[in-house]
């Protein structure tokens, strides 16, 4: 056995030639270890994280049939060593068909999850409410990785996917973004090939398998418009519709025929020497590709005849490199009204995917936050508040919608650090916190329930425009309601479809959620008379609502507007 272990040893530190004397005596009972064939002495002079593969390895060898439960083993083992263990187990292991062998992983470390062989790979997932275990199919993963030529890992643990065209596209992507001072890395966000239209168009690539590599993603794709009164292809219209209706952004830069129109035209002069004072120089058109106008720029003498074709592959990161250096140019995209209009969108997206991914953390953590303030030093409670800072809309947020006894408890800590934070969201605490002047805890939790609501319909009144703050305030209302089921039954509402709907005599909200968080991302108010629907129907739609469906049944603010009064009567007349 001992020299079984030793020579698979060598095979996994081959670099070292590594064994382990197991002639123990009593002076030296923790065992030595040989390097090269030459003692080096106790053998847990070795480096913590191979100690630990040593160990593991030793157990991974026994003797006999067995099940092992691994948890976390990326804990001490840097990425080097976790495919050493990966390794060891494929190749010795696992090939040893005297014993029945079973491992089971539970990892965040993109190697396990990028391991070939006979496993199947599970994604966990825990939100406050809920605990799903979802099979990755083998499929899916083997077209990433022959196809596509993407590790799985790296795709899952992202907050998120930007699918693009080619490769080539990436670094106009990329400079796009940097215009807006948006870092995707930052946000971690990745940007993807789909490899030609055709993928996404034909269904190659699904809605559902997209989903499957990450349920957070949107497509970037060009329109091939070859006018402004030009319609793209019908069947890009139509996957466009698809992904949308299913709630996933589509860009098809509607404004151009392809992604180079981002490029300003001021770029295109400098950096293909165009002489613009050339009797035939003209501006090219937003639906005119970059290589055609090149090329016809090149017969008329305008471009340097002898200059290389534009080619998308090498040139796309020279021009983005010439455009990062220069903050004319870059000011120039970020003025542009379309484009501005779209980042933020995206950015939106991009916000509720960091949104989904860690607010559960975040609800975790403050509590432990609120007591390394509490018992802080100036100094340390300066660097905690700058850990606030950085997430300080979703820590209001949360402190907002728990109406737990930690508000009455801590009210003088939550006070003072809210004071330190600028946000509208301070204005609803204060609202929750203290009502005509009095403390919490000389009011029940249903007044406390009703101004919370008020404030926070009347804040998403006004600031239903301002995309940045939209999709936070229709989550915290989300949450208001899926906390309070008892409370809002003592208000004379009725909750049916798991709490997706809220009605009464009067009016009927209905809540919409993201499928993969359960979290509410939409919500509509629709007026009733005595139970039933107007005809035709009366009824407010919040933002996020697709077009065609606000065309179809309109948008009625004064319903919402009716319906905040309608909770302020009721909350004077009691």
């Amino acid at each position: 056995f001992f020299e079984f272990f030793n020579f698979s040893l060598r095979k996994v530190f081959p670099e070292i030639n590594l064994s382990i004397d197991f002639k123990l005596t009593e002076l030296t009972t923790k065992g030595g270890y040989q390097e090269y064939g030459r003692y080096r002495g106790d053998w847990t002079k070795l480096g913590h994280g191979t100690q630990q593969l040593i160990s593991l390895l030793f157990l991974l060898i026994l003797p006999r049939d067995c099940i092992y439960i691994i948890d976390e083993p990326e804990n001490g083992l840097h990425p080097g060593l976790q495919l050493k263990l990966l390794k060891f187990i494929k190749e010795i292991v696992l090939k040893d068909s005297t014993y029945s062998k079973q491992f089971f992983f539970a990892t965040h470390s993109t190697s396990f999850i990028d391991f070939r062989g006979n496993c199947s790979h599970f994604v966990c997932e825990k939100t406050k409410n809920s605990f799903s275990v979802k099979l990755l199919e083998k499929d899916n993963l083997n077209i990433l990785r022959e196809v596509l030529g993407f590790n799985p890992g790296t795709l899952l643990q992202a907050n998120g996917i930007i699918w693009v065209e080619g490769i080539s596209d990436i670094p106009y992507i990329e400079i796009l973004f940097r215009c807006f001072d948006i870092s995707l890395e930052d946000h971690n966000v990745i940007i993807r090939p789909y490899f030609g239209k055709d993928n996404i168009l034909s269904g190659n690539l699904s809605i559902e398998m997209l989903k499957s590599f990450n349920p957070n993603f949107l497509i970037i794709m060009d329109s091939d418009k070859k006018s402004v009164k030009d319609q793209p292809p019908g069947k890009l219209i139509n996957k466009q519709k698809e992904f949308e209706q299913a709630g996933y952004k589509f860009w098809t830069f509607e404004e151009f025929c392809d992604i180079e129109g981002i490029l300003p035209q001021e770029t295109l002069i400098n950096f293909f020497n165009i002489k613009t004072n050339h009797q035939d120089f003209k501006l090219k058109d937003n639906y005119e590709k970059l290589d055609s106008y090149i090329e016809d720029l090149k017969k008329l003498g305008v471009v340097d005849i002898n200059s290389s074709k534009y080619d998308k592959i090498r040139d796309s990161k020279k021009i983005s490199s010439f455009i990062k250096n220069n903050k004319i140019y870059m000011n120039i995209i970020k003025n542009n009204s379309y484009l501005n209009r779209e980042v933020k969108e995206i950015l939106e997206k991009i916000k509720v995917w960091e949104n989904l991914l860690t607010f559960e953390n975040i609800v975790q953590d403050y509590d432990e936050l609120i007591q390394e303030y509490t018992n802080g030093s100036v100094n340390e409670r300066k660097f905690i508040l700058q850990k606030f800072q950085k997430e300080k809309e979703d820590i209001i947020y949360f402190l907002v919608s728990s109406l737990n006894s930690d508000l009455v408890d801590n009210r003088k800590v939550y006070q003072e650090i809210l004071n330190e934070l600028d946000s509208d969201w301070l204005g609803i605490f204060k609202e929750m916190v203290i009502i005509d002047g009095k403390k919490v805890k000389t009011l029940d939790n249903l007044k406390i329930f009703k101004e919370s609501l008020i404030v926070s319909l009347k804040l998403y009144r006004d600031k239903m425009d301002d995309e940045s703050e939209e999709h936070i305030i229709v989550e915290h209302l989300g949450k208001l309601f899926d906390n309070n089921h008892e409370l809002i039954e003592k208000l004379d509402f009725r909750i049916d479809h798991n709490g997706d709907s809220i009605l009464n005599k009067d009016f009927w909200i209905h809540l919409t959620r993201n499928p993969r968080s359960k979290n509410v991302f939409q919500f509509l108010v629709r007026k009733l008379k005595n139970g039933q629907s107007f005809k035709p129907d009366i009824v407010f739609l919040s933002k996020k609502y697709p077009n065609s469906t606000k065309n179809s049944i309109g948008i009625d603010l004064q319903v919402l507007s009716e319906f905040i009064e309608y909770l302020e009567a009721f909350r004077n007349s009691q």
